[in-house]
């Protein structure tokens, strides 16, 4: 039994590995280490988001994020709710 439950856990493991994720780029007004920590609790609260980053050295402010299930709209309005703005760039 134990090596059914130990193939099941590597066999789940494995298609999370290899899954692919959407991967949206935002422009962003979120410029310095504060902004980030203030929308950190919106976009960490989201289980559907994967990962995500903002990169304020980047004169877009880029935020990528990584997800499976939520669109562009749904990752802006969460940015939006934080009370920050996100124009989608292209991919």
């Amino acid at each position: 039994m134990r090596s059914y439950v130990q193939a099941l856990i590597t066999a789940e493991s494995l298609c999370h590995i290899i899954k692919e994720y959407m991967k949206y780029r935002f422009k962003t007004n979120i410029n310095r280490s504060g902004c980030i920590q203030a929308v950190t609790p919106y976009l960490n609260a989201n289980n559907e988001i994967i990962h995500w980053e903002v990169n304020i050295d980047n004169p877009e402010k880029e935020l990528t994020v990584e997800t499976d299930h939520l669109s562009h709209e749904m990752i802006r309005q969460i940015v939006k709710n934080a009370g920050y703005s996100a124009e989608k760039l292209s991919p």
